[in-house]
């Protein structure tokens, strides 16, 4: 469902001054907003990690980790603040408008990006900006030399610790591959550590970089990538009193009223209870869900034919609309990732070693062998003779029946390892064949 705004009228049927659910009040660069914007246990977790580089001394890479929506941006940025000082030079790169049809576009985004934001954040400090010309950058950016952006970027790093004894740097939206091409992505990464190493050996510089779980247990587990991850702080799911306390403090905020101001008066607890749940307990998409329940409670109390209560919104308007409640639908293999990749690892471990054999062995058909290990879960038959003699060479399948006729076809059965593996995944994903097609096919590539 878009994303869009309460309407004019539905903010006067709310006694609202403002849509509360928009990002656009509430501005990074006040201070005092991230009480309203991130739950305790995320800035105790920030706090923690400030006060471990105040005393640090060694360059270190830190992962943030959390799913979309969890408030990793937001975290992000609360450290950001929090690390500002005399001797320490911080700066937030957020990669916008990533390509990823190539290895080599990929690279460019991400390392143009960074360069333009260490260069606007010299020029914004009175304490070097004369040492520095903005155009050479836009330049190198422009030529497209990777050679030339990298190198640009260490000039830049000896820059700063010219001035600064500390550089934390900050990645943000780097982890927003398509489901297509995460391999891409893995190719990057592994082909990076000269530059990631190059950003953290010219003085004592700190590389924070959010990332979804999944993503960084993908990093984790091999040694062409596992060099990014010195440390992790998870942003944990949020709890029912910590979403209460985000939407108490958004609505009360917009509210016209403050002083008289109850969060009952626009959502009973039951009718919390039901958002969050539609949700999974993310924020992002509560705050969403709340906007799009709102609008909807406002829209049906015009219906004189309607006779459920719009305002405050209870459970029987929950039970009748939950679609509206929900703010975003993820897609199953980026929201469970990591937990079904977790319990894959302890449980079907031997199985998922096969399946990851076999496709390495014959990556330029693993698509076709996944499809057809599906099919013959599901039905015990697939056409392609030259993939099931693969599957069958690999133990992943063995003949059941052959037949000689021709109307009928050779049966075959999955290896009970395996099968007991597609099973447990077909109940993960809820009997999504798509999602487990997804699932072996990054999983093991």
């Amino acid at each position: 469902m878009p994303e869009t705004s309460l309407s004019h009228a539905a903010l006067l049927f709310w006694n609202l001054k403002f849509d509360p659910f928009t990002t656009q009040p509430l501005m990074f660069n006040v201070y005092k907003d991230y009480d309203r914007l991130i739950k305790t246990s995320s800035i105790k977790a920030m706090k923690d990690i400030a006060t471990q580089l105040v005393e640090d001394i060694l360059s270190k890479k830190i992962i943030i980790k959390g799913n979309r929506g969890s408030g990793k941006t937001t975290a992000m940025r609360y450290l950001y603040k929090e690390m500002v000082s005399e001797e320490t030079k911080s700066i937030f790169c957020e990669i916008m408008n990533l390509q990823d049809f190539s290895t080599e576009e990929l690279r460019y985004s991400i390392h143009s990006a960074i360069l333009l934001e260490i260069a606007k954040a010299i020029q914004s400090d009175n304490k070097i900006a004369c040492d520095y010309n903005l155009k050479t950058v836009r330049d190198t950016v422009v030529w497209k030399s990777l050679p030339l952006i990298d190198s640009q970027i260490c000039v830049l790093i000896e820059l700063i610790f010219r001035y600064y004894e500390k550089l934390v740097l900050f990645i943000d939206n780097i982890d927003k591959p398509s489901t297509e091409r995460i391999s891409l992505w893995l190719e990057y990464f592994s082909t990076s550590q000269g530059f990631y190493e190059s950003l953290i050996s010219r003085g004592t510089t700190f590389l924070l970089i959010a990332l979804q779980p999944f993503v960084a247990a993908r990093l984790k587990q091999s040694k062409q990538t596992a060099y990014l991850i010195d440390s992790e702080v998870g942003v944990s799911q949020w709890s029912f009193i910590e979403l209460n306390r985000l939407l108490e403090s958004r609505l009360k905020l917009a509210c016209n009223t403050p002083e008289n101001f109850r969060l009952s008066s626009y959502f009973d607890s039951d009718a919390r209870l039901a958002l969050y749940i539609s949700n999974d307990f993310n924020p992002r998409w509560t705050m969403q869900g709340a906007r799009q329940t709102m609008q909807s409670a406002y829209e049906l109390s015009q219906d004189k034919t309607s006779k459920v209560l719009c305002r405050p919104i209870k459970k029987d308007f929950c039970n009748k609309y939950r679609d509206v409640m929900k703010g975003a639908i993820p897609t199953p293999d980026f929201r469970r990732f990591e937990i079904i990749n977790d319990l894959v690892v302890r449980r079907h471990l031997n199985a998922y070693d096969k399946v990851k054999r076999c496709l390495q062995h014959n990556e330029a058909s693993a698509f076709s062998l996944i499809e057809a290990l599906i099919s013959i879960w599901e039905s015990g038959t697939y056409t392609d003779s030259q993939i099931v003699y693969i599957l069958t060479k690999e133990e992943l399948i063995a003949r059941k029946r052959k037949t000689t006729s021709i109307s009928q076809k050779d049966m075959y059965s999955v290896d009970p390892l395996v099968k007991s593996l597609i099973d447990f995944l077909d109940d993960s994903f809820y009997g999504d064949p798509d999602s487990i097609r997804y699932y072996l096919l990054t999983s093991s590539m």
